[in-house]
């Protein structure tokens, strides 16, 4: 049975997402961008975007531009996409 990285030009990886609406895995290759992760997520989870979004990993914010490689991921990478917190004002 061959294995299933063996069949990729790339290195596989495994990306868990997690929205309000819940986690998915799947699987990518590194040169695949970080939108095509959130294109994936929003299909899958069926997410209704009603204003600017972010997807991190470790509290850091990604480019939605750039590769998983570029973005450095590790191999199994667990990300969260969520609605992007503005500061507000402050009390007075």
């Amino acid at each position: 049975m061959e294995n299933e990285l063996e069949k990729h030009d790339s290195p596989c990886h495994t990306i868990s997402v997690t929205t309000l609406s819940g986690t998915s895995t799947g699987y990518f290759h590194s040169s695949d961008t970080l939108q095509e992760v959130i294109n994936w997520v929003v299909r899958k989870q069926k997410l209704v975007i009603n204003g600017p979004m972010v997807l991190s990993y470790n509290d850091r914010a990604l480019n939605p531009a750039k590769t998983i490689e570029r973005e450095e991921l590790p191999q199994v990478a667990k990300l969260t996409y969520l609605a992007v917190v503005s500061g507000g004002g402050q009390l007075r």
